[in-house]
């Protein structure tokens, strides 16, 4: 039976945090879901995946998506959250490398042209973890961790689960030269302080909910 969700917002640690789930729970966790292969109508659809021996569903979902799932286990929810300017910037460079390294993607000429402010001021990339959390209140989540502390949240999770054993180290996506690659656009060493007062005024539901956690 379902026992936990993990709400996967883009660039929060969730990969790092999905080689924790599958120490902590092996097979009983689910792959991690493709939200476009499994929300169907604005809804997780249990049909489309092996649910049967599932007790931790992790993935790229909002809250809307799997709030029956929520509702109908009385699941955990879990999410992690990041400074939202550092959250921004970094789904920039994935995003951006992304479409550098699969120009067959759709739209990929466009997306890796475009700069970091072009790519902050799209409405669909302001407020993303208010978006992926709205329809929750924070009080009903089993748990919020900090990207920034990421390690001691992680254990502090841990003893509220009843996790046994050492918790391994993770490496995921560290070390990694999307920074550094000199086809994005916006260089890193170029951005600014006013560039970063911009992204911080247009993600202030995002700054609110994360320093009210923090």
């Amino acid at each position: 039976m379902l026992k936990l969700i993990s709400i996967h917002i883009p660039k929060t640690a969730g990969r790092s945090f999905y080689q924790i789930l599958s120490w902590a729970y092996n097979e009983k966790i689910g792959i991690p879901h493709n939200k476009d292969m499994y929300v169907v109508n604005g809804r997780f659809d249990e049909s489309l995946a092996d649910m049967d021996n599932v007790e931790v569903l992790h993935g790229h979902y909002h809250f809307k998506h799997i709030e029956h799932l929520y509702l109908k286990y009385n699941a955990k929810i879990v999410v992690w959250l990041r400074n939202p300017v550092d959250r921004v910037i970094s789904n920039y460079y994935y995003n951006v490398n992304m479409n550098l390294l699969k120009p067959w993607k759709k739209r990929s000429e466009l997306r890796k042209e475009m700069t970091l402010m072009e790519f902050a001021s799209k409405p669909g990339q302001q407020n993303t973890m208010t978006q992926f959390l709205s329809g929750i209140v924070p009080e009903n989540i089993f748990f919020i961790g900090i990207t920034e502390r990421f390690d001691l949240d992680v254990k502090k999770l841990g003893e509220l689960l009843g996790w046994s054993g050492d918790i391994p180290q993770v490496m995921e996506n560290k070390g990694t030269n999307y920074y550094e690659n000199t086809e994005v656009p916006t260089k890193y060493d170029n951005i600014t302080d006013n560039m970063r007062s911009k992204i911080r005024d247009l993600n202030m539901d995002d700054i609110n909910l994360y320093e009210k956690m923090f």
